[in-house]
């Protein structure tokens, strides 16, 4: 598992990358909380704010093109969200069911109506007869929609103009602007992977790979400038991102990206490439410390985030936050992604594995 590389991997798309057995920051951040979040592998249906973080990348890192081959924006009659349950429990379950009028409704698809009525807990309404109505007649469209788009996820039109207005926010906002419009000397890379060996605390030599949102290189002077987009909900103050930076533990991915990238400066076991696959030589280039390039959706505001070398170097190591507990490191939690591989247990912490019945210290105060 997460085997050393020993020359670079052949990466020509998305899809080669997340398959590609290197330990990401995904990984890393969940292993100590909930670790069966850690399998790449494992099918977790994605919620509201990670679709919408999703199209916001999307929109501003690829294009429209990109953000049309996996979602539909549904034009259609408003639907309410407990008919939409109700088509989509339907729908993603592959019920039987035919698009029909409510009294024409065959056995088959009354009962797969009734099943998503009880499974959704819906209480608009009681009779049958108007049951089906409400998913066969009023969600029509909706149903038409899904049926025709159904290997992509549907959004509303409310949600596209949404988040199309956050991305022209951040491609015009004096903050940010220049993240997507760099100076004629420097060229704008999105979406690179990096790859390379390192070694954990425990003292294994592992891969970790990396997805950078953005990278701004200028080739004449060698420098580079790195930032990952994320789209925040800070609760009612700009200020509140660096809470969100320690909830998410931002500062783990910035660590493992900046040591990646020095890696490949020094000219070290590391790989990185354009979206294309084609390998970028960064040796002997100047990076500038590592930034989050943020927009604040609560907010409505872009914000930008700076680690500083502290912040870099405890997100590998490990070492003590200014909010008073300590801090594990990439390096050292990537001990537990092998551990917990090794065992194959994911339902705990390795920290309450190994306290077993004796339970772990509670340890609040200093």
């Amino acid at each position: 598992m997460y085997k050393a590389l020993t020359e670079a991997p052949t990466i020509t798309s998305e899809a080669e990358y997340r398959a590609f057995p290197a330990l990401n920051y995904s990984a890393l951040k969940n292993i100590e909380t909930k670790p069966i979040n850690a399998l790449e592998d494992k099918d977790r249906k994605p919620n509201e704010y990670m679709i919408n973080g999703d199209i916001f990348d999307l929109l501003l890192l690829s294009g429209m093109h990109m953000f049309s081959a996996s979602y539909h924006v549904y034009d259609g009659p408003p639907i309410t969200p407990a008919k939409q349950g109700l088509c989509d429990y339907i729908l993603d379950n592959k019920l039987p069911f035919a698009l029909t009028g409510a009294d024409d409704a065959d056995p088959a698809t009354i009962a797969s109506v009734l099943e998503a009525v009880d499974a959704n807990d819906y209480k608009a309404a009681k009779v049958e007869k108007t049951l089906l109505k409400h998913v066969l007649e009023d969600s029509a469209e909706y149903l038409k929609q899904k049926l025709a788009n159904s290997d992509k996820t549907m959004i509303s039109r409310e949600v596209f103009n949404t988040i199309t207005d956050e991305v022209m926010i951040m491609k015009q906002h004096n903050l940010t602007k220049y993240w997507f419009e760099p100076s004629k000397s420097s060229k704008l890379y999105t979406q690179c992977p990096i790859f390379f060996n390192a070694t954990t605390l425990s003292g294994k030599r592992i891969a970790f790979k990396g997805l950078l949102d953005l990278l701004i290189i200028d080739h004449e002077e060698k420098m580079i400038e790195v930032g990952d987009l994320k789209r925040l909900f800070t609760k009612g103050s700009l200020l509140g991102t660096r809470k969100e930076i320690m909830n998410g533990k931002l500062y783990l991915q910035a660590a493992q990206y900046s040591y990646g990238l020095r890696t490949a400066r020094e000219g070290g076991e590391a790989w990185l490439f354009d979206r294309e696959g084609n390998l970028i030589n960064i040796e002997g280039y100047s990076i500038e410390l590592f930034k989050n390039i943020v927009y604040n959706y609560d907010q409505g505001q872009p914000s930008i985030w700076k680690y500083t070398r502290k912040d870099l170097h405890t997100g590998t190591y490990g070492g003590q936050s200014k909010f008073g507990y300590p801090v594990r490191g990439f390096l050292d939690l990537a001990d537990d992604v092998l551990w917990h591989h090794k065992h194959e247990k994911w339902e705990y912490p390795k920290s309450i594995y190994n306290a077993g019945r004796i339970g772990v210290d509670v340890d609040l105060f200093i």
